[in-house]
This record gives C-alpha cells, structure tokens and sequence, in this order.
C-alpha cells in the first residue's frame, strides 16, 4: 500500500471514531438528538410550582392583606365576628324581674336596685328598721339612705306638739333613744322611748 492510501485510511478511520465519540458526548451534555439519546423532550403543559423539585423554580407568593369575608353570611370571618349577627339585647322575663315587683333590674336596663327583694325599687315610701336583701337601706334606689326621723325638736301649734326626734343622731337600723312630742295642759310635753331607725 502506498504511503498516500495509507494517510486516507488513517483519516477516515480517525473521522469514524471522532463521530462516534460526538454520538456518546452529546446526550451526556443534555442536548438532544433525534433518535439518539434518551432524554425525553420536556414537558410544557403544566406551569411550575414552588417546591417541585427544581433549583430554578420561581417563588409562589401571597398577596397581603386579610382574607376577604365568604359571601354567604358564612360564621366564620376575617375579624372573628359572625356575619348577620343581630344582638338580641339585654335578657327580659324572668332573669330581668326576679323579685316579680314589676320593676326590670338595673341590669337588664331597669330602674330595680336590688332585683331580688320586691320591697326595693323605685317609688317605695314606707321605712324598714332592717337592711334589704342587698344588704342596704336605699329602698326606693334613689341612691341615698333616707332617715325617717331627724333629732328631736318638740315645738307647740295650734292645740298641738311636733317635733318627734332622736335624742342623737341615730344611724339606719340602730335603736336609740327616741323623744316624743305631744299637747298637754296647753304647752308641750316631752316623753321618751327607745326606738330604732328606720329609713328607704
């Protein structure tokens, strides 16, 4: 074989093995080739998502601001509160009167100060010697403790003595010494008594 047939063999058979070795590095560089690798061609259908897999893949992200309210008056809403709820109010009936004095408690809206004894409410004008079921002397919820019965001062009228009184000044539901006012032989005459004070 002469020298130049040599040389031609020789460059086809590099030419052969170079194309060969083409063949197996390009699949490995992750081009594809038709027919020639097995890499699949990818798939575009679907739209990534974070935490798919991918180093590359983009961040999802969530708009801020609250979550807006369901629009079926749905129980459960943004601020906690339930949607078309209607507040009924104060209780009424029975826990509103419990003393059944006609008067609804201060609670519900009433003017009863003291909703579980019928002797206390607004308007009562008698006196009690002992303390409501409250544990108090305001009978008629005026705020106040009113004294039936300030110190005595007997004073002559006509035909007549007022002054009924005290002695000292005497607290609600203490007994005390107690002066009475009253006409005799045309003048006024002191009598004494123990009593105890009443108020509302």
């Amino acid at each position: 074989m002469s020298k130049r047939a040599r040389e031609k063999s020789m460059a086809r058979s590099f030419s052969v093995a170079f194309a060969a070795a083409a063949l197996v590095a390009v699949p490995a560089c992750g081009i594809e080739t038709q027919g020639l690798g097995p890499n699949p061609p990818p798939d575009t259908s679907t739209t990534p998502t974070a935490g798919s897999g991918g180093t590359d893949d983009p961040p999802v992200t969530t708009p801020a601001g609250p979550t807006p309210d369901p629009p079926d008056g749905g129980a459960n809403q943004s601020d906690g509160s339930a949607q078309g709820h209607v507040d009924s109010g104060p209780p009424t009936g029975e826990a509103c009167d419990g003393d059944h004095d006609s008067h609804l408690a201060v609670a519900c809206g009433g003017d009863d100060c003291c909703d579980t004894d019928a002797n206390v409410h607004p308007g009562v004008t008698a006196y009690f010697d002992t303390k409501n079921a409250c544990n108090g002397f305001d009978y008629d919820c005026n705020g106040a403790e009113a004294l039936e019965f300030q110190l005595a001062v007997c004073k002559a009228g006509f035909l007549a003595c007022s002054g009924d009184g005290f002695a000292v000044e005497t607290p609600c539901g203490l007994r005390a010494e107690f002066t009475t006012c009253s006409w005799s032989a045309f003048a006024c005459a002191e009598g004494k008594t123990l009593q105890t004070q009443r108020c509302h």
